[in-house]
């Protein structure tokens, strides 16, 4: 059948084995023809490209020419402006794609792939989410539209938006990977963990190779804070096996796309692709390798994370109280939210971390359910960070919507952080932070959020200055990689990395307990916030 493309994709797949690259590309365009915007074979895509660099190279030069005469189809146009990207000028595929949408304004296809090249440009957020509507509403069944609309809804923290996205696509594809991901994830940041974790297992069912690298570990996450971490911890260490050469190639092409240093410390990074094919005999040979690779580039959080340090500092059993180490910092199994209700009406809020997926939920019932407070003391002490989502969630439950949260530099250049996502909760109460020199990355970005768009004053002592973000990837066996894909600002635009944040007012001690068991901070933020109360509470 010519139309068919799995037949084309075999096709494909059988002319790489035999060495007949160009005919492989030939084979994989005749594939992709039917819907250019399919995520399955545009990673097929990216994958030959990356295999096969010079000939696809070769490839698009003269696919280029032969697109110059017409009849030219639509199909082809799209593909190319992919192939474009891969070969490192997306500003060509871009500016093709607005050429043939002023010839097919009408093409849901155009405009998706349109969306997605704005998209990763990193600067072009809402017009890449308007060509993505236009395009669900020129063809309502069309899936990719929906699958753009999911991840750009849990990008910008609208969980019910994403979740509404994902139900769409599968009601287009049941059983979608893609669909279920972007469920769970939607799911799961709107506090509903059983209904997340069933779509992470339903993903997997789906496609067990789980090729986005990221289902397995939110649901092991999930998993873990549902009270089932024996079976969170086999789904961390087990994994489909792959070869070593593929294990490998996930860490290397991870720091290959998202890398913030594109420089890559001076080191040609195309260099360490094949550096250790045939020496990676087993799983420990493979992580070392993997390791090496990665200390190259002289960053201290791009390393490689062990299946035992991914366990205990993501699988721990938190328990109900809050548990320090000697230094005073919140252990591992330590409880995430802590709460009490001081006197004058302040609610002091500690928050351990922002790697709970359990932390969110809590966080906003806690502040609904307290409404008529006169005042919120966050206690960010030891709160080594986590997620950056996270905290930018709990941040937008005292900003309105738009507020300027900091700056992130990513390899697309600089772009501004807002809040959003939530309904301000504690909009205009006045709010404390309390951080240490244990204060680091998500919450260091909170706190300076918070204090730079006015909201709060931050007391204790200057932050642990760890500002940047890193993506992770779960590799089969558990070990993880991470690599450092941001710089992270103040909403002023200063850097966090290696300064960290001044507090407002400066502690000198530990913030320990007297022995009347009143906390020294605690109590000087509450005589900060009874300061302020003083001085706008006369007009009431």
């Amino acid at each position: 059948n010519p139309e068919d493309p799995e037949a084309w994709l075999r096709l494909a797949v059988i002319r790489e084995a035999q060495g007949r690259t160009g005919e492989m590309f030939e084979a994989l365009r005749r594939a992709i023809r039917p819907d250019p915007n399919d995520p399955f074979l545009l990673r097929e895509l990216r994958r030959m490209a990356e295999e096969h660099p010079v000939v696809s190279v070769d490839f698009t030069e003269r696919f280029h020419a032969e697109l110059r005469e017409p009849p030219r189809h639509t199909s082809d146009l799209i593909l190319f402006g992919y192939l474009a990207r891969l070969n490192g000028s997306p500003e060509i595929g871009e500016r093709l794609l607005q050429a043939v949408l002023q010839e097919d304004p009408e093409s849901a296809p155009v405009r998706v792939a349109l969306g997605s090249a704005l998209d990763l440009s990193g600067v072009a957020g809402k017009e890449a989410e308007e060509e993505l509507r236009r395009a669900a509403a020129i063809d309502p069944g069309y899936a990719p539209a929906y699958l753009g609309l999911g991840m750009l809804a849990l990008q910008r923290r609208r969980p019910e938006e994403a979740a509404g996205a994902a139900r769409k696509l599968l009601h287009i594809r049941p059983g979608d990977y893609h669909g279920l991901g972007i469920l769970g994830s939607a799911l799961v940041m709107a506090g509903d963990l059983e209904g997340g974790c069933r779509a992470f297992r339903e993903a997997l069912e789906a496609d067990p190779i789980d090729p986005e690298g990221a289902v397995r570990f939110q649901f092991a996450v999930c998993l873990a804070a549902t009270d089932r971490r024996r079976q969170a911890r086999q789904v961390i260490l087990g994994g489909l096996p792959y070869t070593p050469e593929e294990v490998y190639r996930q860490a290397w092409q991870l720091v290959r796309d998202y890398y913030v240093d594109r420089g890559f410390n001076g080191i040609d990074w195309e260099s360490w692709r094949h550096r250790f094919d045939g020496r990676m005999e087993d799983r420990q040979a493979t992580y070392g390798a993997v390791a090496e690779m990665l200390a190259s580039l002289g960053n201290r959080y791009t390393r490689l994370r062990s299946p035992e340090e991914t366990v205990v500092s993501q699988l721990s059993e938190r328990s109900g109280d809050l548990e320090l180490d000697p230094q005073g910092r919140p252990m591992p199994t330590s409880r995430s939210v802590v709460s009490e209700e001081l006197a004058g009406g302040v609610q002091y809020l500690r928050l351990t971390n922002f790697s709970d997926p359990r932390l969110l939920a809590e966080v906003r019932k806690l502040l609904r359910d307290r409404r008529g407070q006169k005042g919120v003391i966050l206690d960010l002490r030891g709160n080594p960070g986590g997620s950056p989502g996270e905290s930018e969630m709990v941040g937008s439950l005292f900003l309105g919507e738009g507020v300027p949260m900091g700056q992130v530099v990513d390899r697309w250049g600089k772009r501004q952080i807002e809040a959003g996502g939530e309904e301000p909760i504690a909009a205009d109460i006045p709010v404390v932070i309390l951080v240490d020199e244990n204060t680091g990355s998500a919450a260091e970005n909170l706190a300076a959020a918070l204090r730079g768009s006015g909201r709060a004053k931050v007391i204790g002592r200057s932050t642990r200055g760890k500002g940047s973000s890193q993506v992770t990837h779960l590799l089969p066996g558990g070990a993880m990689v991470l690599v450092t894909t941001a710089r992270n600002l103040t909403p002023q635009g200063k850097e966090i990395e290696g300064r960290g944040i001044l507090p407002d007012v400066e502690l000198k001690d530990l913030g320990k307990k007297r022995r009347d068991k009143k906390d020294e901070w605690i109590e000087a933020a509450e005589k900060i916030l009874a300061k302020d109360a003083a001085g706008t509470g006369e007009k009431e």
